[in-house]
């Protein structure tokens, strides 16, 4: 999915791959935003934002300083911007709607999932079913295009874990209360600390849903 970053100016932002208004300027109209997503627009300075670098990749910060008021609109590549929804369907249904690194359910988060490249575009990964994975949000964000991170016992830089080619529970286990993710091999143990999979807030999701016999997953 390709969007500003978490980080991004508010002010300078794209939503649904429409160009980014800035608050000053008056509100598009509803057909305007229509004629936009469907031209797969975006505005230059957007596709210049470093935390928007996906778009548009090599691009130099030309106008940094030209806002959205008098940025040109460019197309931008279909093919760097969908993924159709009969490949993404079959990745959510494959992974039961969970994401396939921290098991976190979309039911139970109330968000939807994003589909990953195991081996991201920027190494050469392909959008195909064998390199595609479902993740929540925060697995996603915090692997960004990595394939290897360090083992947080060894100290050296081991693969992450792939859902297409490992077992989850070869690699991982839930503690007793089911509530934190525990790393089985250095594979596991490295994915868990690079994800953030137990970071405080969802640690304290996951005691909500077992208090309501939702997780952790049966199978």
């Amino acid at each position: 999915m390709l969007r500003c970053g978490p980080r991004a100016n508010p002010r300078y932002h794209l939503r649904n791959n429409v160009a980014c208004v800035n608050s000053t300027m008056p509100r598009e109209s509803d057909h305007s935003l229509r004629q936009k997503r469907q031209s797969r627009r975006v505005c230059w300075t957007c596709i210049n934002d470093p935390y928007c670098a996906a778009l548009a990749p090599g691009q130099s910060s030309l106008i940094a300083a030209m806002r959205c008021q008098i940025a040109p609109i460019y197309p931008i590549p279909l093919t760097t911007m969908t993924m159709s929804k009969r490949l993404t369907r079959q990745v959510g249904e494959r992974a039961q709607q969970r994401c396939e690194y921290c098991q976190t359910s979309e039911w139970l988060s109330g968000q939807r999932h994003e589909v990953d490249h195991i081996i991201p575009r920027a190494r050469g990964g392909e959008t195909d079913l064998d390199n595609l994975c479902l993740a929540c949000a925060l697995c996603n964000g915090h692997k960004a295009d990595r394939i290897l991170a360090v083992g947080p016992e060894s100290g050296v830089r081991v693969q992450l874990f792939n859902p297409r080619t490992q077992s989850w529970h070869d690699h991982f286990r839930w503690d007793a209360e089911g509530i934190r993710i525990v790393g089985l091999t250095p594979c596991g143990r490295a994915t868990v600390t690079a994800l953030k999979m137990n970071q405080p807030l969802i640690l304290s999701a996951r005691a909500t849903w077992v208090s309501v016999k939702r997780h952790p997953p049966s199978n």
